[in-house]
């Protein structure tokens, strides 16, 4: 891809106009380290709007103390949130940053190396801010072979002609909302490029194995009760065909002694594939150590099984008017 690239020394000016917007619900622990990375920025953004989502903490009195843009709205979820900062931002390139992240010093400057290299939105890369323990370096790893061979499935700055023409994000979903508005950016024939070297920390992440678990499960679970009403050709049914014969090969096992050895070793086939894919297919070999090849395929098959149970429950969540709307959304573009 050939194009013109600014560099850090430039003299050279550009037209554009970079607003970054922080949407924020009760992240008084984490505020102050994001608003400060954003601020110490090598290309400093023109404007930073932070959006309170209806906090009952201290965020807001914390955000106040920065010179950024302040907008408080009642609590109405970060898709309603994120709509309402692009629209008053000034800015004619958005970008959308975590309140729970810390951004490398470089983040704004290579996002704007995409857009003028042509891009029409642009998505970043995530690491997990300092990690410490097995888990987090292997969640961590995760991350770094995700974007070895990245194709983008969502974007996380927007010309904002690009919001104008998609409408935004979708209010009635809170989960994969940013896939969804990727599938309408595509459909209207908008070009991403993916920031390679655009680094956020992301301090959300899950600490402990009881927090991967509640995370994996509960965001299959609100996928499944919207993005999936919209997108049913994405339900994995491998997935879920491998985790009834796994529960059934368990429960036979536990009638019949005699099928153990059977259950065990279709488990054990299953954990050795994962490990293949991760350690050859996507070469984790060359990127991370092998004791975190190991760790992540454990994690993998543990967290194949909790999104099986997280779209279960996401089945059995499907009503209220939300989900009327979203059927009738399906419906409409069918």
């Amino acid at each position: 891809m050939q194009c013109y690239l600014r560099t850090k020394q430039s003299t050279v000016k550009t037209p554009m106009i970079i607003t970054v917007v922080v949407v924020t619900y009760n992240e008084e622990r984490d505020i102050d380290a994001c608003l400060t990375s954003l601020l110490n920025q090598s290309r400093k953004p023109n404007e930073i709007i932070v959006v309170d989502d209806g906090s009952s903490d201290n965020t807001v009195k914390k955000v106040t103390s920065y010179p950024v843009s302040v907008i408080r709205v009642r609590h109405t979820g970060r898709c309603e949130a994120r709509n309402i900062g692009w629209k008053n931002a000034k800015g004619d390139v958005i970008c959308f940053a975590e309140a729970d992240s810390v951004f490398d010093k470089d983040w704004v400057f290579e996002i704007e190396k995409s857009f003028l290299c042509g891009a029409d939105t642009v998505t970043d890369r995530r690491r997990y801010f300092r990690p410490r323990s097995f888990l987090q370096k292997v969640i961590d790893a995760d991350f770094i072979i995700r974007y070895q061979n990245y194709t983008p499935f969502s974007a996380w700055a927007f010309k904002k002609k690009v919001l104008q023409a998609t409408q935004g994000y979708n209010k009635y979903l809170d989960q994969s909302e940013e896939k969804e508005l990727h599938k309408r950016v595509l459909s209207k024939g908008f070009k991403t490029i993916f920031a390679k070297k655009a680094v956020q920390y992301h301090k959300g992440e899950p600490k402990n194995f009881f927090g991967f678990i509640k995370r994996v499960f509960d965001s299959e679970r609100k996928r499944a009760s919207g993005y999936l009403i919209l997108f049913p050709d994405e339900v994995d049914y491998t997935k879920i065909a491998l985790f009834f014969l796994n529960v059934a090969l368990f429960g036979i096992s536990i009638y019949n002694s005699r099928y153990v050895f059977v259950f065990f070793i279709f488990v054990f086939l299953q954990i050795v594939a994962y490990f293949l894919k991760i350690y050859f297919v996507e070469k984790g070999y060359l990127i991370i150590p092998l004791y975190q090849s190991i760790g992540l395929t454990m994690l993998r098959f543990l967290r194949t099984f909790t999104l099986v149970a997280g779209f279960i429950a996401g089945l059995l969540d499907r009503k209220g008017l939300r989900v009327k709307l979203l059927r009738a959304i399906k419906k409409t573009s069918n």
